[in-house]
């Protein structure tokens, strides 16, 4: 199986990417969110929210100069095979990231913070 990404410049709308700690059945874009997701930003730059009632704590993650996307699959789900190629298509460009606790920020441990670390391991590697 073969995995093609198409990335087009240009007219691609900017994102907000957050990550929660709940299992929500949905990974593509939701209309009408502002109602629901309100973020503030505390003085010391931590990020507040609530989500089904519960609280959340969280940071901005920084990509340091890397570009993010949101991408679609465009392929069927249940055609898929070894031999059918997958592609996918950016929908968007990620401006903020943002990953949160329940009550906490994630620690340093926590697998979406080691995002900026796997960036400046692959900017050593890459160049």
């Amino acid at each position: 199986m073969q995995e093609k990404y198409v990335v087009r410049e240009g007219n691609l709308p900017k994102l907000e990417a957050s990550v929660v700690p709940c299992s929500i059945k949905h990974t593509r874009e939701v209309k009408g969110l502002g109602n629901y997701w309100m973020v503030e930003r505390n003085e010391d730059g931590t990020l507040e929210s609530y989500l089904r009632g519960r609280k959340l704590k969280g940071k901005e993650l920084h990509l340091n100069g890397c570009k993010g996307y949101l991408l679609l699959k465009e392929n069927d789900e249940d055609k898929i095979d070894d031999n059918v190629n997958v592609n996918y298509s950016a929908i968007g460009e990620i401006k903020t990231f943002q990953n949160f606790g329940h009550e906490r920020i994630p620690d340093a441990n926590d697998a979406t913070n080691k995002i900026q670390e796997w960036l400046t391991v692959s900017k050593i590697i890459h160049g």
